[in-house]
């Protein structure tokens, strides 16, 4: 494969997952029902203090989730598309795309669990990320040896977190995914109050352990903190 029709692969791939993301996070900001840039200022602050003292911080006011869901959307999940995208990342994409494969074959939803997910952000990004990946590589076909998927894969998604206060950014975060992508039916699960950090929970453990992806984006400088 030649370096010019990797960068044509990446470029298109990182154009339609920016388009379908956009259109997104557009209806998400129709659908939330408190946005509150100023404690969304507050919350912000904590959040970086806490990644020095590991002191846990609090999600939940509505108005402080509903402005980090939509200034944190899109750069969120661009990062799982540049992981998956990642020339050192190729065996974790050549396992992805087998386990997408597989749920084809076997006519079911991808499982994905995101750990401390919070308003859903694994789901859409991964969702986009196959969708980006399977329209790059119907364009450059030589660019990757990944197959795309022919079926149109349904993803679900369970979402551990410490918070309940995130229902309201992610049903919003849902909904506008099932718009999105109508193939979809209920997309995102929230599981909250889990603690993380408590491994003796045995329904963690399992529904985890059954997950065909496990995601743990945003919890890891906490729990390290911590």
């Amino acid at each position: 494969m030649s370096k010019r029709c990797r960068r044509r692969f990446l470029q298109v791939a990182r154009t339609h997952f920016d388009s379908l993301i956009l259109q997104i996070a557009q209806r998400v900001q129709e659908k939330l029902p408190e946005v509150d840039k100023y404690a969304h200022q507050e919350l912000s602050k904590k959040l970086t203090t806490s990644l020095v003292d590991g002191e846990t911080v609090l999600f939940e006011d509505p108005g402080a989730l509903g402005e980090y869901t939509l200034k944190r959307l899109r750069p969120r999940c661009r990062a799982l598309l540049e992981v998956l995208l990642a020339e050192n990342c190729t065996s974790f994409f050549e396992t992805l795309i087998k386990r997408v494969e597989t749920a084809c074959e076997e006519d079911r939803d991808l499982c994905v669990a995101s750990l401390g997910g919070g308003p859903g952000f694994d789901a859409i990004a991964l969702l986009a990320s196959l969708a980006a990946v399977k329209e790059a590589s119907q364009q450059e076909p030589s660019a990757t040896n990944a197959t795309s998927q022919n079926c149109e894969l349904g993803c679900r998604c369970k979402v551990f977190d410490l918070a309940p206060a995130w229902s309201s950014a992610l049903s919003a975060v849902s909904e506008a995914a099932v718009e999105i992508f109508p193939w979809q039916t209920e997309l995102i699960q929230l599981i909250a109050p889990v603690d993380l950090r408590d491994s003796t929970n045995p329904e963690l453990l399992e529904d985890v352990g059954k997950a065909d992806m496990i995601i743990a984006a945003y919890v890891l400088h906490e729990n390290e903190a911590f």
